[in-house]
Formats: structure tokens, sequence, C-alpha cells
């Protein structure tokens, strides 16, 4: 009688377990999900946002492929949880059909970090119309690793986001 109330008692906490193993183990699967889809969203498809149109070292000349509208411009270096010290340099943006100069807005913006690259904004570009813009910028090379200015959009807490308008 002893031995048949132990077994009853452990198949009842065997019926009870299954229940509760399974649970956890969908939600840890479904906590890895999202977990890794806001990894995706924020380290990856962001970085990208920045250098969306296009990079130039810092020296260097590019020939950019640019939408009409605001191009957002960041320095950025391959070091992570760092002081960004942006370079002096110099900037120029000239319509590859047209010869026309544009204005660059320089302004200063709160760094952030992703994935091992800092960025900084730092100006803005308004492009006429879409179409082929070459990219001069000159400066000395900093003691920064891979100094570049990034050419694409950003959202006001300086993590980029996708642009929604592509070049035509």
């Amino acid at each position: 009688m002893i031995s048949d109330m132990a077994s009853r008692a452990n198949g009842c906490s065997g019926q009870w377990a299954r229940p509760w193993l399974v649970t956890t183990i969908i939600l840890v699967v479904l906590v890895g999900v999202g977990a890794l889809g806001y990894y995706e969203f924020t380290s990856t498809a962001s970085p990208n946002a920045v250098g969306r149109y296009g990079a130039v070292g810092i020296p260097g000349k590019a020939t950019l492929q640019l939408p009409a509208g605001t191009a957002d411009i960041s320095f950025s270096e391959d070091l992570s949880n760092q002081v960004i010290d942006v370079p002096a340099f110099g900037i120029s943006v000239v319509s590859a059909s047209t010869g026309q100069q544009l204005d660059v807005r320089f302004s200063n913006g709160s760094a952030s970090s992703v994935n091992g690259v800092s960025y900084a904004p730092v100006g803005t570009v308004q492009i006429p119309r879409a179409g082929n813009y070459d990219v001069d910028v000159t400066g000395t090379d900093s003691s920064a690793p891979n100094p570049q200015l990034r050419f694409g959009t950003s959202t006001a807490h300086g993590v980029p986001h996708a642009a929604s308008e592509s070049p035509d």
C-alpha cells in the first residue's frame, strides 16, 4: 500500500512537471528570440543606417549616390566605450552632374557606441536632388582606428535607424 501511494505520488508529480517544463522551454525560446531580434535591430541595422549612403575616410575622396533631402554626417571610429575625439577635418560635397558645391552645416551631438564602433554626429547636408556627389574630406590621420565620415540617417538619441527613402 505504501509503495502504491509512492508510485501515485511520483506519477502525479511527473504529470505536473511536464507542462511546467514545456512552458518553461517555450518561454526561454520566446525570450531568446525576442532578445536576438532586439539585438539585431539595435546593433546590425542601426550602424548600417549611419553609413547607408556611404563613407569617406579621413582623409579621403569618394563619389556617393545620395537621395534628395537631408543627409546626416557622422564621424565613426572602430572603438567602443571610449571618449570620441573627432579630429579636425574639412569637407566639400559637390554635385557630380552640375558642379554645384553644397553647404555642410556642422553641429555637435551625443556619441553612441554599437558593435565596437563609436559614432558622433558632426553635421548635415541638404541634397537638392538625388544623384552622384563627389565628397572630399581633408584632415590629418587621427589616432582613431579607421576614422570615417559616414553619410546616412540617425535618430535624435544618437542611435541610427533605417532610412525610409532610398537613392534613385
